[in-house]
């Protein structure tokens, strides 16, 4: 066991993951219920976690920012991606193309509710965004961004080869 987390902490040093952080835990916003339902599913939001600990997130009134994470594990389900260096450098660029962009109430509606996957270059939700960062590295082709919600952009997360949960 003790050799197993040596060499995991020594692949990390030479190779930073990404993190897909899909939120799981409780809260009774109408938006987040709305979502469940919708999604008949338990998560209702995602973020990209850089390595450094910064989490990039589509936010309801701030739009496309870079907070420092620090979410409650148990309300979070993990899945960490391998990128080199060079992958994070590309997930950084566009990550500063996006901040400051709105949130994308319409693209919702449009993208989710309705089948008319809808996208509007200057605004994201959380979903989309996500997906518009893996569509960066190579993953989920032939697929809009906008057409992934929480709970499907989860689903495809867990059938790309070299992508493994946490805890």
């Amino acid at each position: 066991m003790q050799r197993q987390r040596q060499r995991r902490s020594l692949i990390r040093n030479v190779m930073p993951e990404l993190r897909l952080a899909f939120f799981r835990g409780r809260t009774w916003s109408i938006r987040s219920w709305a979502i469940r339902l919708w999604t008949l599913s338990h998560v209702n939001h995602v973020e990209v976690l850089a390595p450094d600990g910064r989490a990039l997130s589509a936010d309801v009134s701030r739009g496309v920012i870079w907070y420092p994470f620090s979410g409650d594990p148990s309300a979070w389900e993990l899945y960490t991606l391998p990128v080199t260096a060079a992958q994070l450098a590309q997930v950084e660029a566009f990550a500063a193309a996006e901040l400051g962009c709105a949130y994308d109430w319409r693209g919702i509606f449009l993208a989710q509710l309705l089948p008319f996957r809808r996208e509007d270059p200057e605004r994201w939700f959380c979903s989309e965004l996500s997906a518009a960062v893996l569509q960066q590295l190579g993953h989920l082709p032939g697929r809009r961004a906008c057409s992934f919600s929480p709970a499907a952009l989860r689903d495809a997360v867990r059938q790309l080869p070299n992508a493994s949960r946490l805890g």
